[in-house]
């Protein structure tokens, strides 16, 4: 038996996970002749908090289109950690298409998403 003056046995606290990470997204980064009215999935590594997409994710035209990026609505499918991407009207047609995500996106214990983006192009 422990003797009162032995120190208690340190807590090991259990490890920390690594941060959520982009692992997969349809369209596939580089991927070109996507139809300009698709839906894009984002699938992730790890659960994710459902709030903190506010303000994460960010779409961008290349420099050869001028138009906006038509608005956007994110839902998140915990089934599959990932985010479904639908525009409200069709993307540009032949036009390069970045989706960037980031933080404030964070797992589900908080952990801030590592930064990722993919870049398709949708066919003319």
């Amino acid at each position: 038996a422990p003797q009162a003056d032995e120190p208690a046995p340190a807590v090991t606290p259990p490890p920390a996970l690594p941060p959520p990470a982009l692992i997969f997204s349809a369209p596939l980064n580089g991927e070109t002749e996507i139809d300009p009215g698709t839906v894009a999935r984002i699938q992730f590594s790890r659960d994710m908090r459902e709030s903190s997409f506010e303000g994460a994710l960010k779409v961008s035209y290349g420099s050869d289109v001028a138009d906006p990026v038509p608005p956007f609505a994110l839902r998140y499918l915990p089934d599959t950690g990932a985010i479904e991407i639908r525009f409200k009207s069709p993307l540009a047609a032949g036009a390069a298409v970045t989706i960037s995500i980031g933080p404030p996106a964070a797992g589900r214990d908080g952990t801030p998403l590592t930064p990722a983006s993919i870049t398709f192009r949708t066919k003319r």
